[in-house]
């Protein structure tokens, strides 16, 4: 039997390999505000402005467009900006064959609804080291509620027929979840739909029952509902509110 001894050295030379490097300029989170989690219908997020750029989704649930690409090739640096600076327009639209369940958040409460799915960007972010946006997804009416859900369904109306797009919104009082014995006011907001239909829900609320006031605005028309009665695990239906 013949035994071959490797060859052995005390020389190695090191050569510098091709990398990539690649910051993020923007990245979004998507949450149903329901269940505080990522909708769970197919989304397509996209910038208008740049329609062959697609983000690419992360372990965390966050969608990742990419910023700046530097590649070394043999020591030479080729730097790549697929998303320049400027002002871009954000789409975060749910595929509507899964249902129309969604709403657009506007970015603060207060902030007028519209319809579409649609935010303005502009990159660079403020803070490039946390280039987060976050979208929030309203339910409609059509959504697919727990069956024990606490809600106030209606519908708003003038002159008998349905008003779309009126803004519809309460404030009551939720346990506070940083501190179980106090209570803090939360405002809710949402918009009607083609029928004129709407949905508020309510969670954590520090008794069974809760006295609220709806209110519906539509340019500068209004009405509102002084005293609905809310129940916890329940549907309040039927509200009406009459802009005439």
């Amino acid at each position: 039997m013949i035994y071959t001894r490797p060859y052995i050295t005390k020389l190695f030379i090191a050569y510098e390999g091709d990398s990539r490097r690649t910051d993020v300029s923007l990245a979004v989170q998507i949450i149903d505000t329901f269940t505080g989690q990522p909708p769970v219908v197919p989304l397509s997020i996209r910038l208008k402005e740049l329609p062959f750029v697609h983000p690419l989704r992360g372990q965390s649930g966050f969608y990742c467009f990419e910023g700046t690409e530097t590649v070394r090739t043999e020591g030479t640096d080729v730097v790549r900006r697929p998303i320049p600076a400027g002002t871009y327009t954000l789409i975060v639209e749910p595929d509507l064959t899964s249902g129309n369940f969604y709403n657009l958040q506007p970015a603060q409460i207060g902030d007028p609804w519209r319809q579409g799915f649609e935010r303005p960007v502009t990159l660079p972010m403020p803070n490039p080291q946390s280039p987060l946006v976050v979208i929030r997804l309203s339910p409609t009416a059509a959504y697919p509620f727990d069956a024990n859900a606490t809600l106030i369904r209606g519908t708003v109306i003038k002159s008998g027929a349905a008003v779309e797009t009126a803004e519809v919104s309460t404030t009551y009082n939720e346990v506070d979840p940083n501190d179980s014995s106090l209570t803090v006011p939360v405002r809710l907001e949402t918009m009607t739909d083609r029928a004129g239909e709407f949905v508020l829900f309510f969670k954590s609320l520090p008794q069974r029952t809760q006295v609220v006031a709806v209110t519906a605005v539509k340019g500068f028309d209004q009405d509102q509902i002084p005293a609905a009665m809310i129940t916890e695990g329940k549907t309040l239906k039927n509200q009406l509110l009459d802009l005439t």
